[in-house]
Formats: C-alpha cells, sequence, structure tokens
C-alpha cells in the first residue's frame, strides 16, 4: 500500500522509525528506577507522517549521520527520514507542513529538507536553545552539550525572516484536524500532535512521553529537564487523546508491534 491510496477524505499515520540504540539499560530511562535497572531497553527513533484531505504533516525530522557519529552510543542509523517517506510515495516536494517537537539533534536533521514545506517550533523552544548558545563561549549548551546540533538551530532561527519558520506561541491549528499542544516536561517548548481520524484521535508524543511504560506507570524519563512538568504533560496527553484514544510515545519500540505493520517497510507501522 502507498501512502496515495484509499479514499482521499480518509486521514492516515505512519510511524517511521528510522534509528535504533540498543546499547541502553533500564536504569539510564526513569526517575526512581524500577527493578531490573541493568535490564536491556533499547530505544527507536521515529519521524512521524500524517496525511489528511487537507495536508501532507511531518512531524519531527530525525538526525544526520554527523550528529549521531559525534555523540556516544551506538546508534544504528537503519535508513534516512527522506527514504523511508519515498517508500510510502511521498517526496521532499510532496510535504506541507514539518511541526518539530522540539530542537534536540535527533528532531531536527531534515528540518529544512523539505522545500514547499513551513515548519513550525514553539517560541519558547528557540528561545531557549539560542539563549543557552549565546551565553556559552564554545557554543554548546550547557548541561548537555551533545542535546542540540547548533547549526540545526542556528539555520532555523536563520529561516524565520525568510518565511520558511513559523513560530508559534502555545496551541495551534496545523490544518483542519490536526493541532499542536505546547507540553513542555523534557524540554520548555516540546509540542506535542494530536489528530483526528474517522477511528478516533492519536496523539503522537515525541519525548513528551519517550515509552509507553512512562506514561503507564506515570514515571517521568530521565531526561526531562522538568520532571514535574512531564508528569503534568502524561496528564495532558491523556486529556488530550480523550477516551478511546490513544497516545503513542516518542521512543519506544513496542511501536512497531503495537500497531499494523506496513508492507513496504519493516520500519514503517501504520498508527492510524
Amino acid at each position: 500500500m502507498t501512502a496515495d491510496s484509499g479514499s482521499a477524505s480518509s486521514t492516515r499515520v505512519y510511524a517511521l522509525r528510522y534509528a535504533q540504540r540498543a546499547d541502553m539499560r533500564r536504569g539510564e530511562h526513569f526517575f526512581a528506577s524500577p527493578v531490573r535497572t541493568d535490564e536491556r531497553m533499547p530505544l527507536s527513533y521515529f519521524v512521524w507522517l500524517v496525511m489528511t484531505a487537507d495536508a501532507t504533516v511531518v512531524f519531527d525530522a530525525g538526525m544526520r549521520s554527523h550528529a549521531a557519529r559525534r555523540r556516544p552510543g551506538a546508534r544504528e542509523l537503519r535508513e534516512s527520514p527522506i527514504a523511508l517517506l519515498a517508500r510510502l510515495g511521498v517526496s521532499p516536494e510532496a510535504v506541507d507542513v514539518v511541526v518539530l517537537s522540539h530542537l534536540h539533534f535527533d528532531h531536527t536533521g531534515f528540518a529544512l529538507a523539505f522545500p514547499r514545506a513551513r515548519v513550525l517550533v514553539q517560541r519558547r523552544e528557540l528561545a531557549h536553545w539560542t539563549a543557552l548558545m549565546a551565553e556559552t563561549p564554545d557554543g554548546e549548551a550547557p548541561g548537555g552539550p551533545d542535546a542540540i546540533e547548533a547549526a540545526d538551530v542556528v539555520d532555523l532561527a536563520n529561516r524565520i525572516r525568510a518565511g520558511r519558520v513559523q513560530v508559534l506561541d502555545g496551541d495551534a491549528l496545523v490544518c483542519p484536524g490536526v493541532s499542536a499542544h505546547l507540553i513542555g516536561g523534557h524540554t520548555p517548548g516540546l509540542q506535542a500532535l494530536r489528530v483526528e481520524h474517522p477511528g478516533g484521535v492519536v496523539v503522537l508524543a515525541s519525548d513528551a512521553c519517550h515509552f509507553f511504560e512512562n506514561i503507564e506507570r506515570h514515571v517521568p524519563h530521565r531526561t526531562a529537564l522538568d520532571p514535574d512538568g512531564m508528569l503534568r504533560g502524561y496528564a495532558r496527553l491523556e486529556e488530550l487523546a480523550g477516551p478511546g484514544g490513544v497516545v503513542v510515545p516518542g521512543h519506544d519500540p513496542a511501536v512497531m508491534t503495537r500497531f499494523c505493520p506496513c508492507e513496504v517497510s519493516a520500519d514503517i507501522a501504520r498508527i492510524a
């Protein structure tokens, strides 16, 4: 099945797994870590595709190979987000909107690779990282030099005047049936994406919730800039999903097994 098949009025949501990291343990993921802290708990890295009758939306933009290579950890880049989108029949030129959940390095790599797309980012997210970069002589973010690709953030800031990047102040409509919602917690301006479809509601959490277990047990991830804010974010995600809706975490390998596999690639799952 390709992304342009089926009814033109239907809404489709896909998870595209572009990378994995198998060398992590449970104790690295949770505050007040539960038992079995040395048990392996790998990460998956995703971008998300939302197709509606009105727009083609990419949520998050992955990481480039140089960003993965210069950081510790055994990240396996499986296939680029651009190549995975092509497997669904979506070219960079066909994308109308790119929504960035936040500005960590594994979410910004291909943000400007879509020539027609407007890029949406929260004002407080952009302000947070540009201020930290300005205050730090070496240009790296204090307290987390590996958190961002400085060139990505600078490029986004420079494209605001050119009209490529739209800065949001809180919740916003992306297109009919798709909305961005300021959550915070993991970073100051992290936003999630809410998608209405004929079967209900899907909330793409990105790093507002890393694993299903985070929200099911209400235990924040260790990378939270504001752990209490992340806990409040879980409640907000559940509120956005509503009864019968689903919250999809941003790094859980179980996304590939809890949702329908897509025949065009083992690294693509159909969420809705």
